[in-house]
């Protein structure tokens, strides 16, 4: 990615996911992606130019970093995403990962963590800050606010903490991340 990769963070059990390798046993279904890569091509393939901006912000409010997503990779790269969500079985995560659809998955995540954090102020401090997350989205982060202070240290809740969390999550580093995520 063109922007610098985030400090990695520390593992730590949520709600969702009690111990390190319990996202990657999680089922993933790609078909859940195919919407938003038929949404994106859509509009960059056939939108005229004076559509396109609109169109693009109305599917980033829907899948949050799907406008990242389309600048970052080629247009041949979303067509094979759509097609691997339309074709692809559910399975494990890590599964689904080794088979080639890490972006898919990949993607995916990052945008439910994102839609997480959209209505957190970035400058709070990130222990509190989760602490106020409800339901599903607080179980996808850290349960103890306490040790995300001690761990992370002070961050923002911003693009950079989701990314360094599902890197957290995925087992890998940020920089592995990113580069999963632009192919």
């Amino acid at each position: 990615m063109p922007r610098p990769s985030p400090e990695p963070l520390s593992w730590l059990p949520s709600r969702r996911w009690p111990e390190p390798h319990a996202w990657g046993r999680e089922p993933f279904e790609p078909r859940d992606c195919l919407p938003k890569y038929t949404a994106l091509l859509e509009i960059l393939e056939r939108g005229g130019e004076a559509a396109r901006p609109e169109a693009l912000r109305e599917v980033a409010a829907r899948w949050p970093g799907a406008l990242r997503e389309a600048q970052l990779v080629p247009l041949a790269c979303l067509r094979a995403r759509e097609q691997a969500a339309q074709t692809a079985a559910a399975g494990p995560r890590a599964a689904l990962l080794d088979a080639g659809l890490g972006a898919v998955v990949l993607w995916a995540d990052l945008s439910i963590l994102l839609w997480d954090l959209r209505t957190l102020r970035p400058a709070a401090a990130i222990g509190p800050a989760l602490a106020r997350l409800a339901g599903d989205a607080r179980a996808r982060w850290p349960a103890d606010a306490e040790a995300v202070a001690a761990a992370w240290g002070p961050r923002r809740a911003d693009a950079r903490l989701a990314r360094a969390w599902l890197a957290a999550l995925a087992g890998c580093s940020p920089g592995a991340l990113d580069l999963a995520l632009a192919r």
